[in-house]
């Protein structure tokens, strides 16, 4: 989250921040919740969505590997995705078992998409 608030004061700051963040994921395996891989993936989408899409696809995989995978942990992929492709953001939150949750991911996704280029630099969909 540190990286997500640097990127508009300093975004060679950010890109690192990113890359140490993305290293630490990689040598530690899964070791952060899948909301937190979907925040860092997110904003990491900017400068690597290719792998941010791969991030949330791994952790969308593992938690679909539960019967019951939690609502919170599948909008945050959800959203997460928002910053890499909203039809498959749209997808993974429509897995929410939950109706009014699902409809309330769908809704921040598509309000994130509802802003212009420049108002979404400044904003996510969490």
């Amino acid at each position: 989250e540190i990286a997500a608030i640097s990127w508009e004061k300093d975004p060679a700051l950010a890109r690192k921040l990113f890359a140490r963040a993305r290293a630490s994921l990689e040598s530690r395996g899964r070791l952060l919740s899948a909301g937190s891989e979907a925040v860092l993936a997110f904003w990491d989408a900017r400068e690597g969505p290719a792998e941010s899409r791969l991030v949330l696809e791994r952790a969308f995989a593992i938690e679909r590997q539960q019967c019951d995978p939690p609502a919170f942990e599948l909008a945050a992929i959800a959203r997460g995705m928002a910053g890499v492709d909203i039809d498959r953001a749209i997808a993974i939150a429509r897995r929410i078992q939950d109706p009014l949750k699902a409809l309330t991911v769908q809704e921040d996704i598509a309000g994130y998409f509802l802003k212009t280029p420049d108002e979404r630099l400044d904003t996510s969909p969490f």
